[in-house]
């Protein structure tokens, strides 16, 4: 299980239109996470998971099903309006 964590950082990064698209992956960040991705970022919109929005394969707990989705970074809004107002 352990080289499903190294492998989802391998990914390479590549262009397509003339954009640049970096793929990156988690299985958990020092502790297995229960849900492992790997998220497809624009350069032109985001190069993380905490801002912007992306493209994410979400893999479940079992590892049978692997779901699409289109995700919005929070830690950037979180960061911004800490104090709960706008």
């Amino acid at each position: 299980m352990s080289s499903l964590r190294i492998g989802l950082n391998d990914f390479n990064n590549y262009s397509f239109n003339g954009q640049t698209f970096i793929s990156k992956g988690s299985a958990g960040q020092g502790r297995w996470a229960t849900i492992p991705w790997i998220g497809v970022f624009s350069e032109a919109i985001s190069i993380t998971a905490e801002s912007g929005f992306d493209i994410v394969y979400l893999f479940s707990e079992d590892m049978k099903s692997v779901y699409l989705s289109l995700n919005q970074g929070w830690n950037l809004f979180k960061k911004i309006y800490k104090d709960g107002r706008l």
